[in-house]
């Protein structure tokens, strides 16, 4: 038996690509496809229990109820550049970027057809959270009084302003930040500065951990 496929997207010719995809699946019928949210709601109540993909510019706040009283399951269609963690937030079954490719649309829309949920993530936003757990990494590595210099040496801060802002001498100061450099693999200021950058270590986060 196959299962029905709601296509709702504003951009005609991408959803007609969509359906032609689709229609080489043996347990998929893209049953309808519609631009507009009216006549989603219609559809949403004529099929009953079939999967929905549907671009993100939708009203979803409105679908999300609608679908589930309908037994309906979800794929949102996110442009490049959008962060899946709302959708998360928002109980979607599949999260699918427009820029990827037909095999990744099938994947998506199998899973979610089985049940499973299927997040689809690009490479700038696997890279983000790369570097998010590196920071995270590197916040454990670092004492309080560390991170508390790493944070004035990256808003430009002299070695005596640091020692006199911490109460103590030039020469501890210098003492942690030589600690520093060897638990990032840093060498001076200015490459410690870029590999802040790199993973996200930035002074405000820095400081609000050491308040």
């Amino acid at each position: 038996m196959k299962t029905n496929v709601i296509l709702a997207d504003n951009q005609s010719l991408f959803c007609a690509g969509m359906e032609h995809i689709l229609a080489h699946e043996d347990n998929i019928q893209v049953i309808a496809k519609c631009d507009n949210q009216v006549r989603l709601h219609q559809l949403l109540n004529y099929f009953r229990h079939s999967i929905l993909l549907c671009s993100s510019a939708f009203d979803w706040q409105a679908l999300i109820p609608h679908m589930q009283t309908m037994g309906c399951r979800s794929i949102v269609l996110l442009e490049s550049g959008e962060s899946p963690r709302s959708w998360l937030e928002l109980g979607v079954n599949g999260i699918f970027y427009r820029q990827s490719s037909s095999l990744a649309l099938i994947d998506c829309v199998q899973k979610v057809l089985k049940n499973d949920r299927y997040l689809q993530m690009p490479a700038d936003i696997l890279a983000s959270l790369y570097r998010q757990a590196i920071s995270s990494q590197i916040f454990s590595m670092l004492s309080r009084k560390e991170r508390l210099i790493v944070a004035y040496v990256l808003q430009n801060w002299k070695t005596s302003d640091i020692a006199a802002k911490m109460q103590t001498t030039e020469q501890t100061v210098k003492n942690h930040l030589r600690s520093v450099y060897r638990k990032t693999g840093t060498f001076d200021r200015l490459s410690l500065a870029l590999f802040a950058a790199q993973n996200q270590l930035f002074p405000s986060n820095l400081l609000s951990d050491t308040a």
